[in-house]
């Protein structure tokens, strides 16, 4: 089988040109669409063919599916049509299908997951020429126990099934296919997670937290059979609904018993804090109503509490959520016997501020609080309870977020960010006391609206200033591409207006920019992100009061490539661009602006993603898949590029520009990379040097440069200096 598949892989790689298979979609009329391949040349009127569906694991979904069983080579070498669905996500929001008790339905959601895939074959069966007496489907893990499932209940529809490292029903009686069908099982004897032995309840020991588990938050409910909890939900009527436990047994007239409101920490979820205090076995154990509510998301997409000017509603939404939570308490006292003395909140970081937040509003509800790892408010005067409460504080004494001896402003020091960050994309907003950027939206009419930032004390009717948009790369957000920026420090420091808009999703969920043929739009989705971006531009400057001939774009990897290809055909719109890790066009011939304007392109000599010296198809070696991938899952549809190196890339521009052939050396930056600490051990730094390579008398005192990172790769983590040093290349230049 080794051989079979790198002889494949071979066969994918080397001449990605020879895929011609055909991408469409199954499932709308179900109200979940399935991507859906033919093989290359297939006809409505053709021979039959088999019919695969393919099942992805817990956690997972169909890009990874198809990734795993090479679905584009296959079904052009074996010719048949696969489908690759995609399970609803639970409550924690992670991908399943209900299969068994076991796994993975574990927030027991009402959901005909038989109904749904035999809708699909279904469908195929009524759309493709399908032979009906070779459809199968393909499992991994929850997706084979979903196969099993298929397999006991399908069995008039299914000539066979592949199961890898999955299970079935735990009684025979309880699977009785109404025909037989031939299965392959395969599994890993050593297989830590769904045991080759089989799961007989689970196995508390050694310090494992259980024999079939997926991710720690589902220890406690992964072996439901011996928690009699029962599940409802609270909050509707306030937009926001919140999972709620109650005890085995439990009825609407019994004595009352305790609540507790537990909040979970900044960028985490409700599901991640019922793991964390083993809801589900305390509820039962100790006999109290749990209700564990989500904060929303904010402008990065992370779920917060808005408890602090610290901690942590960092873009600054206007969000009652002491009037939820309060709310929340109105509607489980109304709706359940509660004791009105025993009304509790539980934290853990940002929902341990919260917590504070609430005990200080909200003492005359609670009896008390427990806070780990959080704080409160700067003074004691912003706290003034009505009444006393209870106050447990758990705090480790080397906490390095959230300070054991408390915040008083940010100690930029040895390498780190910031006392009380909780990621790197806010380390520039966690202490906005020194920062007095605006924060507004622009974007809305299109359909796709963009964060965007504007200097302290900026009026419509001041000066005009520059305008930059800042695209981040593929797989990445708006808000990443705001941190490696270092945007809010910049806007006030440099004077200028930032858009940060984000990307579409593709079908495997991540954010992208439709730049070249290269990168990043393997889904081959019809978007115009050009019209996209030229829309906010106009909107900035209807908006706001922007220097016409001082408008940019800053670019890094997926958005690099897209930054070029605004140069390209925005060219009147751009006093000039700045790209890290990124390419254009194969030719020359593909780009012809209209307008010379400034390039400054950085890149790494040893990026192992976007080559340096230019992709000219893959080379697949040593052990690596791809130089130009960015996630396992797009490896087999990543077809073979083209796109010129970076030396190339910027004579190419030099021509455009109509600079002095040959360009010369600019000497070396100012930069002294630092080696950065992780875990007592200092990383090497990300590069060794960076040297300039420039292109003299360009029309309209353009300028065209190369800065090269000796020894940098893919990644990068700009640090403030280096920053400034790009944004003051950029804002000096004008158009022409």
């Amino acid at each position: 089988m080794q051989t079979m598949f790198a002889r494949a892989l071979w066969c994918l790689v080397v001449l990605p040109s020879a895929l011609g298979f055909q991408v469409t979609t199954l499932g709308e009329t179900l109200g979940r669409s399935a991507r859906t391949l033919l093989p290359e040349g297939y006809a409505e009127n053709a021979d039959p063919i088999p019919l695969v569906v393919a099942l992805h694991g817990y956690t997972q979904d169909a890009a990874r599916m198809e990734s795993l069983i090479r679905g584009p080579h296959f079904v052009d070498a074996l010719r048949f049509v696969l489908i690759l669905p995609n399970g609803l996500k639970d409550t924690a929001g992670k991908r399943y299908w209900n299969a068994t008790q076991d796994c993975c339905n574990f927030y027991k959601a009402d959901v005909d997951d038989v109904g749904y895939v035999k809708g699909l074959i279904s469908e195929a069966r009524t759309a493709y020429s399908i032979d009906p007496n070779r459809v199968y489907v393909f499992g991994f893990s929850n997706g084979a126990f979903m196969a099993h499932r298929l397999a006991c209940e399908l069995s008039h529809e299914l000539a066979g099934i592949v199961s890898i490292a999955g299970s079935s029903v735990p009684t025979v009686d309880e699977c009785q296919p109404a025909k037989p069908l031939s299965i392959l099982n395969i599994h890993g004897d050593q297989d830590e997670i769904i045991l080759y032995a089989g799961g007989r309840g689970p196995s508390w020991k050694s310090g494992k937290k259980g024999p079939r588990k997926h991710m720690d938050y589902v220890l406690e409910i992964l072996v439901p059979c011996a928690l009699g909890f029962q599940v409802t939900t609270l909050g509707e009527t306030l937009g926001r609904s919140a999972r709620t436990l109650l005890p085995e047994g439990y009825a609407e007239n019994a004595d009352p018993i305790p609540l507790v409101g537990a909040l979970h920490g900044y960028t985490q979820d409700a599901a991640r804090m019922e793991s964390l205090i083993r809801g589900p076995h305390f509820v039962d154990a100790l006999r109290f109503v749990l209700i564990l509510p989500n904060g929303l998301k904010d402008t990065a997409g992370k779920r917060y509490w808005n408890a602090t000017q610290d901690c942590c509603n960092f873009y600054k939404a206007d969000v009652d959520d002491v009037g939820y939570v309060k709310g929340l308490i109105s509607e489980a006292r109304t709706a359940y016997s509660i004791d009105p003395n025993r009304v509790y909140v539980f934290g853990f970081s940002n929902g341990a501020f919260m917590a504070h937040r609430l005990a200080c509003e909200l003492s005359h509800e609670l009896a008390g609080i427990v806070s780990i790892a959080g704080s409160s408010v700067p003074t004691v005067d912003e706290c003034q309870p009505a009444k006393p409460l209870s106050i447990l504080n758990i705090h480790g004494d080397q906490d390095e977020i959230i300070l054991y001896a408390g915040g008083r402003g940010p100690s930029w020091k040895s390498g780190k960010k910031g006392p009380r960050k909780h990621m790197d994309y806010v380390l520039e907003i966690l202490v906005p006391c020194a920062l007095g950027f605006q924060v507004t939206t622009l974007g809305e009419t299109l359909g796709r609206s963009a964060r965007t930032l504007l200097p302290e004390g900026y009026a419509e009717n001041a000066d005009p200033i520059p305008l930059v948009v800042a695209l981040h790369g593929y797989t990445q957000d708006a808000a990443r591409m705001e941190s490696l920026i270092r945007g809010p420090h910049f806007v006030d420091a440099l004077r200028f207006v930032l858009i940060l808009p984000n990307g579409l999703k593709d079908t495997a969920g991540k954010r992208y920019w439709n730049a070249t043929q290269d990168c990043c739009n393997f889904y081959k989705a019809d978007v115009d992100d050009v019209g996209y971006v030229k829309g906010l531009i106009s909107e900035a400057r209807t908006a706001y009061s922007i220097d016409p001939n001082r408008v940019y774009v800053f670019g890094f990897s997926n958005g690099a490539f897209m930054a070029h290809r605004l140069a390209c055909e925005l060219s009147h719109e751009l006093a000039g661009i700045v790209s890290i890790a990124g390419s254009s066009v194969p030719t020359v011939d593909e780009c012809q602006p209209a307008k010379p304007l400034s390039i400054l392109n950085i890149h790494g000599d040893q990026d192992e993603i976007i080559l340096y010296a230019g992709g000219r198809g893959p080379s697949w070696k040593s052990g690596k898949k791809g130089p130009r991938k960015h996630m396992d899952y797009v490896l087999e549809i990543l077809e073979g590029g083209s796109y010129p190196g970076a030396e190339e890339l910027t004579r190419r521009w030099a021509s455009l520009n109509g600079c002095a052939e040959g360009g010369e050396s600019g000497g070396t930056l100012n930069w002294k990379p630092t080696a950065r600490s992780k875990g007592g051990k200092n990383k090497k730094p990300p590069f060794t040097k960076a040297s300039v390579k420039k292109y003299r008398h360009c029309l309209h005192e353009n300028k065209v440069e190369l800065w090269t990172l000796h020894g940098g790769g893919h990644s990068v983590r700009l640090e403030e200096r280096q920053v400034a040093d790009i944004l003051r290349f950029l804002l000096q230049r004008k158009r022409h």
